[in-house]
C-alpha cells in the first residue's frame, strides 16, 4: 500500500471508506490507529512494548515459555473428544453426526485433533476461533477454519451475530450466525473474545528483552571462573609453565585436587555478580508471570523451582490445572457445540471426555475402574470401552454396593433382628 492508497482512503468519508488494510499475513484496522508511530508499530509486525521490543503473534511464540503455554492448553483440547449426550439417559451416541464431524472428519485436510487444535491456537493468540459450516440440504457436513484476523464478528438489530469475512482472494462475505461455529475466550462485550497475548505484550516484551541481552551477554562478554594473582609481572617463561600446569587439572577426572601455586601468586575465584543475579531472578519472573496469564503451572513447561507452592507439589499442581484452567476451556467447547449445532434440542448435551488425560496414570485409572465397578455407577462394559476394549457376553450387568447400599428397608429388618 503506497501514499496515494493511504490517501485515497483519508479522503473518503468515515462511511464509506475502508478501515482494514492486509500486511505481512495480518489484516489490521485503521481505526484502532490514533498515530503516526502506532501504525509503524503494526507495519513492523508488532505493538512496542515498555521494554522496547515489538511483540506480535510470531515474536511472542519465539518465548519458550509462550509456545510452551500455548502448545499444552492446545495440545489438550485437541486430545480430548467431544461427546454427544443424551441429558436424560446420559448414554453416548457413539454416531452422532456432529460428534463425528468435530472429532474425527471436520473436513477434507484435517483431523479432529488438527482442527480442534488449530481453533484452540487461534482463541489464545487472537482471542477468537471460527469455522465457517458447510451444509448438504440441512445437515452440516463440513467445518471450514477462517483466520480470526480475517473475520470481524458485528451484533445486528435483532440480537444475532453478523461476521464478515475477508477471504485470501480479497473477497468479503457476509455469513449469519448459523453459518459460523465460534469460539471465543475471555469475553468484555459478549460477542468478541479477548487475545491472551495482547495483555500479556509486556510481559512477554520483557521475557524476549532479557533474552535478547543473556544472548548478546555471551557473545561479546567474558565470563572467567577464578583469577590468579601476582604480586610482580610474570615472564613469557613463567606463563608457559603455568598453562601447561594448569592443564593437568582440567577435565572431571582432576576435579578435586590441590592446585601448586609458586612465587606468592594466589587463586581467587569469581562468584556470580549481581547483574548476573539480577539478571537470573527477572527470567524466572518472566516465565513465571507468562505462565500466570496462561493458567499452566510453572513445572509443566520445564520451571520446577516452586513446585511446592502449592499444595503438596506437583500434583496438586497438575490437579488445580485440570480444575481450574482446562475445565474452563472444556466449558469454552462445549457451549458453542452446545449453541451452533444442537440448537433447541434440549434433550442433547455436549460433554467432553476428559479420561485420555488420565492415560498415563495407570494407578490412577485402574482404582477408578474398581470404585466404578465396587459401587455400582458403571458396568464392566463400560469401563472396558473407556479403556479401549470391546464388550463381552454379561458385561452389562451392574454390582450391588457393598454395606448396606443396595439393600431394601426389608432386608435391613430382617437383618437387625
Amino acid at each position: 500500500m503506497g501514499f496515494k492508497d493511504w490517501f485515497r482512503i483519508a479522503s473518503k468519508s468515515t462511511s464509506d471508506r475502508e478501515t482494514t488494510f492486509n500486511a505481512m499475513g495480518q489484516t489490521f484496522d485503521l481505526a484502532n490507529v490514533a498515530s503516526s508511530q502506532e501504525l509503524a508499530e503494526l507495519l513492523r509486525g508488532g505493538m512496542m512494548t515498555s521494554s522496547g521490543e515489538s511483540i506480535g503473534i510470531s515474536q511472542s511464540l519465539q518465548v519458550a515459555a509462550v509456545y510452551r503455554c500455548i502448545n499444552i492448553i492446545s495440545g489438550v483440547i485437541g486430545t480430548v473428544p467431544i461427546r454427544i449426550k443424551n441429558e436424560q439417559t446420559m448414554e453416548t451416541d457413539w454416531q452422532h453426526e456432529i460428534a463425528v464431524l468435530i472429532n474425527r472428519k471436520p473436513n477434507s485436510w484435517q483431523t479432529g485433533h488438527e482442527f480442534r487444535k488449530l481453533l484452540q491456537n487461534s482463541v489464545l493468540m487472537r482471542g477468537n476461533g471460527y469455522a465457517m459450516k458447510v451444509r448438504s440440504g440441512r445437515r452440516v457436513v463440513a467445518l471450514i477454519p477462517m483466520a480470526a484476523s480475517q473475520v470481524k464478528p458485528e451484533q445486528v438489530a435483532d440480537n444475532s451475530i453478523e461476521y464478515s469475512y475477508t477471504s485470501k482472494d480479497g473477497r468479503r462475505v457476509i455469513l449469519k450466525q448459523e453459518d459460523v461455529f465460534h469460539v471465543r475466550g475471555m469475553s468484555l462485550d459478549g460477542i468478541t473474545g479477548l487475545s491472551v497475548i495482547e495483555y500479556a505484550r509486556e510481559a512477554i516484551g520483557f521475557s524476549k528483552a532479557a533474552a535478547t541481552h543473556g544472548s548478546s551477554l555471551f557473545k561479546n562478554g567474558t565470563n572467567m571462573g577464578a583469577v590468579l594473582e601476582h604480586p610482580n609481572a610474570v615472564s613469557d617463561d613463567a606463563q608457559k609453565r603455568l598453562r601447561e600446569g594448569l592443564e593437568k587439572y582440567r577435565g572431571a577426572k582432576n576435579a578435586g585436587k590441590t592446585l601448586i601455586l609458586e612465587e606468592g601468586m594466589t587463586y581467587k575465584p569469581l562468584g556470580m555478580t549481581s547483574q548476573d543475579a539480577e539478571y537470573v531472578e527477572n527470567k524466572k519472573f518472566s516465565v513465571m508471570e507468562i505462565c500466570m496469564f496462561f493458567g499452566v503451572p510453572p513445572h509443566m513447561i520445564g520451571f520446577t523451582e516452586a513446585t511446592t507452592s502449592w499444595g503438596s507439589g506437583i500434583e496438586q499442581q497438575s490437579i488445580g490445572f485440570v480444575n481450574y484452567t482446562l475445565n474452563d476451556w472444556f466449558e469454552a467447547w462445549t457451549g458453542p457445540v452446545e449453541r451452533d449445532f444442537l440448537g433447541d434440542r434440549m434433550d442433547l448435551i455436549a460433554e467432553v471426555d476428559a479420561s485420555k488425560l488420565l492415560r498415563g496414570d495407570i494407578s490412577a485409572r485402574s482404582e477408578a475402574a474398581a470404585k466404578s465397578l465396587q459401587w455400582g455407577w458403571k458396568n464392566t462394559n463400560e469401563v472396558r470401552r473407556s479403556e479401549g476394549l470391546p464388550a463381552r457376553e454379561g458385561g452389562e450387568r451392574f454390582y450391588e454396593p457393598p454395606n448396606t447400599a443396595g439393600q431394601s428397608q426389608e432386608d435391613k429388618t430382617n437383618e437387625s433382628s
